[in-house]
């Protein structure tokens, strides 16, 4: 049994990606979560240093910029890495099988068994295939062959998954 797919590495998979990844992470890690520590610890300083006599109006506007755009940069700084790579753009096959994961690209192709990829997470829409420093994101909608419940089936055998909503 094996599931393939075929999918093209462009800023929209990208972004999907990364979204995909920083969702099935605990709460405390995702970068608005940490943004927002930040924040409330330049607020703490603001506090000790001026006081509550000062004006909190430009403390509040850093802030609110803060936790609005450093997650945004967060997510575009990862997104200038994966465009510098040089297959972006191209298309590339994923095989999920029962031997484990095969890929191939037009720059790259490479062979994996399960062990590779310990853990795996389940969404609505796609399997997001995870190792320490290594993401593999398979959307349902690049299923050429074979059926995202398959593939799921596969993937549910031979490592740890999460289901996220």
């Amino acid at each position: 049994m094996q599931t393939e797919y075929r999918l093209v590495f462009d800023s929209a998979y990208c972004r999907q990606m990364i979204g995909r990844y920083y969702r099935q992470r605990p709460l405390i890690i995702r970068p608005l979560a940490q943004f927002v520590l930040l924040s409330m610890l330049f607020l703490l300083a603001w506090l000790v240093v001026i006081g509550l006599h000062g004006s909190w109006a430009m403390p509040v506007i850093i802030v609110l910029c803060f936790c609005v755009v450093g997650p945004a940069l967060v997510k575009w700084g990862m997104l200038l890495r994966m465009r510098s790579r040089a297959n972006f753009g191209s298309a590339f096959e994923v095989t999920v099988a029962d031997t484990g994961i095969s890929a191939s690209g037009t720059h790259t192709s490479g062979k994996w068994e399960w062990p590779a990829y310990p853990e795996a997470v389940r969404f609505t829409d796609g399997l997001l295939l995870m190792r320490r420093g290594v993401i593999r994101w398979l959307p349902d909608s690049g299923v050429v062959q074979g059926s995202p419940a398959e593939a799921t089936k596969i993937v549910s055998a031979k490592c740890k998954l999460r289901h996220v909503a």
